[in-house]
C-alpha cells in the first residue's frame, strides 16, 4: 500500500528525507553513502531520490545530494 500524506510523499521518500535530515553523514550525501544507511538498494534509493529532487525536496550537485531544509516543516509536521 502506498500512503500519501499532505505534502504528497510517500512513506519511502519521508523516510529517506527524515534519514538525510537527522543521520550524521547523511547529507551532502551520494546515493551510495544514502543506501549504506538503508535496507533498500542503490538503484531503488536513487529512484526515491530523483522523485524527491523533482518534488524540490532536495538538490543535486554533481552527485551529491542535498537536503532542502526550507521544506522539512512540511514533512516532519503531519
Amino acid at each position: 500500500m502506498d500512503y500519501k500524506f499532505e505534502n504528497d510523499l510517500s512513506l519511502e521518500e519521508i523516510g529517506l528525507y527524515a534519514t538525510m535530515l537527522n543521520e550524521d553523514g547523511a547529507n551532502f550525501a551520494t546515493a551510495e553513502q544514502l543506501a549504506a544507511l538503508s535496507t533498500d538498494n542503490v538503484e531503488k534509493v536513487k529512484e526515491i531520490l530523483m522523485s524527491l529532487l523533482r518534488k524540490g525536496y532536495v538538490d543535486k550537485v554533481n552527485d551529491v545530494y542535498i537536503v532542502n531544509r526550507s521544506k522539512a516543516d512540511e514533512v516532519l509536521s503531519w
